[in-house]
């Protein structure tokens, strides 16, 4: 497919361009960057021990650490969630190889100079445009040929980036009252009150997006359909997932364009009380009219409303449109309007119990607080980057006057004084 040309014949001397290796078991496996190494897991089937071990055997030597967004599954001890630096970006964070693994995500955590793409099926997948290699090979057979050619490092690159991570986090926290109701305070207040051994599906982009910033509790399982990214079918994947096994809870978390492009999937009698779906409705697309950059929006601004965001279609945020549909389907109907209403609501929708009735849990909110609240975490990152140097520097000048005590005494102030 041709992208671009020049109608310039004078050129002598073909540009030089990146070339793109496949290497299997049989070759001659090329050297890991001396740099910052790091691995990046999208979406990914459930990992084995061996798997996990070998992974984490492999940042061990090379002092290497985890990005991972929801449906990755990855459980080691080295990862580090990827929404926070994606979203918010941190201008310090220099990674020389990548190492993708999975498919492709929602969220792109970091630039890098280079990326290695390992994966059985060895297709070549430029997604970031700095691929130079694919590993045709299983995972662990990749990670076990690069280990023990060297002695084990300090995990000083995971010990950095996951404090950079927590201050974030905190910071995220602390600004709690200050956040505008939007699908990110909903993540933020509900990630830590999800059932164990529950799973969720998630809609592509922003729900999705959303979430990747925090730890949810290991035993809990994520997907979305991430090769679609975008509308298409993520309710009744969810639906078909549930059927598989009864016990366990399947959480399905969907903005309102998602949501109503597959609602007929809820008209399924074979649906069990084990479902519970939250619609997060702004009234349209927030994907193109947000603050990240993204290129749908084509710098249409409120413009976008009568042309691509699908604004005053299904029903228009009306109280009553899904109220009856879920209701007429037997679904246990919830709904919030605000942060109180949310919270009041949150227990019933992440009770650990099984209900009689699968749950619809529709919460409603104005597009300008969801761009507002990625606004907010953008803003503070200047903030924990300072705090960080600030706190830094008080240590080094507590040490030298008042020795290891004091250094102990500054960082109870601090905290105390956040």
């Amino acid at each position: 497919m041709t992208t671009s040309y020049s109608l310039d014949f004078s050129v002598s001397k073909l540009p030089e361009e990146r070339v793109i290796q496949r290497v299997d078991l049989e070759s001659k496996l090329p050297e890991l960057s001396k740099g910052n190494i790091a691995i990046f897991v999208g979406a990914h089937s459930v990992w084995n021990e061996k798997l996990k071990a070998s992974v984490e055997s492999f940042c061990e030597e090379y002092n290497a650490f985890v990005f991972y967004d929801q449906t990755s599954n990855y459980t080691g001890k080295y990862g580090i969630p990827c929404g926070v630096f994606d979203i918010v970006g941190f201008p310090n964070l220099k990674i020389n190889l990548l190492i993708h693994l999975g498919n492709i995500s929602a969220s792109w955590p970091a630039s890098a100079e280079e990326i290695w793409r390992v994966n059985p099926d060895g297709e070549i997948r430029d997604t970031y445009q700095h691929l130079t290699k694919v590993f045709e090979m299983q995972e662990e057979d990749f990670f076990k040929a690069y280990c023990g050619n060297n002695p084990k490092s300090r995990i000083t690159q995971y010990e950095k980036w996951h404090a950079v991570y927590r201050s974030q986090i905190e910071a995220m926290q602390n600004s709690n009252n200050d956040m505008a109701f939007s699908s990110l305070w909903i993540a933020q207040n509900m990630y830590k009150e999800m059932p164990k051994n529950s799973i969720i599906h998630f809609g592509i982009l922003n729900s999705l997006r959303c979430w990747n910033c925090f730890e949810i509790d290991r035993s809990i399982r994520g997907y979305s359909n991430t090769g679609g990214f975008g509308i298409d079918g993520g309710v009744s994947s969810l639906i078909g997932a549930s059927l598989v096994n009864s016990d366990t809870i399947y959480y399905g978390i969907f903005g309102d364009l998602a949501f109503f492009y597959d609602m007929n999937s809820l008209g399924n009698r074979h649906i069990s009380s084990n479902v519970r779906i939250l619609v997060a409705n702004n009234g349209l697309g927030g994907e193109f009219k947000n603050s990240l950059g993204n290129v749908q929006k084509a710098g249409l601004g409120d413009s976008a409303d009568a042309y691509i965001s699908a604004y005053g279609h299904y029903g228009e945020k009306s109280q009553e449109l899904l109220k009856h549909y879920a209701q007429d389907l037997g679904f246990q109907y919830l709904s919030a309007n605000d942060k109180t209403s949310f919270l009041a609501a949150m227990k019933e929708f992440t009770a650990t119990e099984h209900k009689e009735k699968p749950i619809l849990f529709e919460v409603f909110m104005d597009e300008h607080e969801d761009v507002s609240a990625l606004d907010l975490i953008q803003s503070l990152r200047d903030f924990s980057e300072n705090d960080q140097n600030v706190m830094a520097k008080t240590k080094k000048l507590a040490k030298n006057i008042l020795g290891r005590n004091g250094v102990k005494m500054i960082q109870k102030v601090m905290h105390k004084n956040d």
